[in-house]
C-alpha cells in the first residue's frame, strides 16, 4: 500500500482511456463506486465538450469543478455554466478553415459541432462568426504530414492529433488557442477551487496533454502525483510516480486504493 506522507486534496483525471474504457459509453460499476466513494474532490479533464460529457457528468453525479475542451473551458457542474474559458477566436477559426479546407474531408467547431464538408460546401457554409474551444478537422490518414505542416504554420494555435473512429484511413486533429493545454488549464482550475497550494493526483493514459497535466502540477512544487494507467504512452509512464493497472482492469480503483482515496474499495 502506498502512504503519502501528506494528505491528497483532490484527484484530476482523464476522462477517456482512463474512467471510461474506449468504445465505451460510461464506466464500470467498479469505477463509480470509486468516485462516488472519494474522500476529496473529484475534477475530471478531458478533451471533450460539454455536451460530450454530459452523460458522465449525470452517471457520476458530478458536483464541482472540471476541465473540458483540451484545457480551454473550466465548468462548474453544479451550475452548469462556464467559469473560465480561452477559446479560438472567430478570426483565428476562419484562419483554420481556409488553411485546412482543402486537405479535410470534415471540420466542425466544438461549441456547436456544425459539421462541415469541404468538398461539398463553402467555408461561408461553416463560419458562424463565434469563438470556440476548439476546431476538429478529419483528414485522410495519407495528408496528415501536410495537416501539421498547415497547423503548425499558423501563428497562436496548437493541436493534437488522434485516431478517427473512422478506421485507419482518417486522422483527426484537435486546435486549439496555443496557450490552451490540460496543464495551463489545470492550474487555473486548482486557482479556482483554491486548491493551487494543495497536493493533488493526478492521472491518465494520454501522451503530450496528460504529461502537459503531470509537468503543470509539478511544477506547482507541492509534491502532487501523476499517476499512469497501465494502457498509457510509454513515455508517461516515465513520468509518472506511479503505473497502475490498464482501463480495461479498472487501473483506476487500483491507484485509489493505492494512494486509500476511496472509502469503498
Amino acid at each position: 500500500m502506498v502512504k503519502p506522507p501528506e494528505l491528497i486534496h483532490a484527484v484530476i483525471s482523464d476522462v477517456d482511456g482512463t474512467i471510461i474504457r474506449h468504445g465505451h459509453k460510461k464506466v464500470t460499476p467498479g469505477v463509480r463506486r470509486a468516485i462516488q466513494s472519494l474522500e476529496v474532490p473529484f475534477m475530471p479533464a478531458t478533451g471533450r465538450s460539454y455536451t460530450l460529457m454530459q452523460n458522465v457528468v449525470e452517471d457520476l453525479e458530478l458536483q464541482g469543478l472540471g476541465l473540458l475542451d483540451g484545457g480551454a473551458t473550466i465548468v462548474d457542474f453544479s451550475q452548469g455554466k462556464e467559469v473560465w474559458k480561452q477559446w479560438l477566436s472567430p478570426e483565428k477559426i476562419e484562419q483554420i478553415a481556409y488553411s485546412l479546407g482543402s486537405l479535410c474531408t470534415l471540420l466542425s467547431c466544438q461549441v456547436d459541432y456544425k459539421p462541415f464538408n469541404p468538398q461539398a460546401q463553402t467555408i461561408d457554409d461553416f463560419l458562424s462568426g463565434a469563438s470556440s474551444p476548439s476546431v476538429f478537422a478529419v483528414y485522410p490518414t495519407r495528408n496528415e504530414r501536410q495537416v501539421e505542416t498547415t497547423l503548425g504554420a499558423i501563428p497562436g494555435v496548437a493541436y493534437r492529433t488522434m485516431a478517427h473512429e473512422g478506421g485507419t484511413l482518417t486522422r483527426c486533429a484537435q486546435v486549439t488557442d496555443a496557450n490552451v493545454d490540460k496543464g495551463s488549464g489545470a492550474v487555473q482550475m486548482l486557482r479556482k477551487a483554491s486548491l493551487a497550494d494543495k497536493k493533488v493526483l493526478a492521472i491518465g493514459d494520454g501522451h503530450k496533454d496528460d504529461l502537459a497535466l503531470f509537468g503543470a502540477l509539478k511544477a506547482l512544487g507541492r509534491g502532487s502525483i501523476a499517476v499512469a494507467m497501465g494502457n498509457a504512452h510509454p513515455e508517461l509512464k516515465r513520468a509518472a510516480d506511479y503505473t497502475t493497472a490498464s482501463v480495461l482492469d479498472d487501473g483506476f480503483v487500483t491507484a485509489m486504493r493505492e494512494y486509500e482515496l476511496s472509502t469503498s474499495i
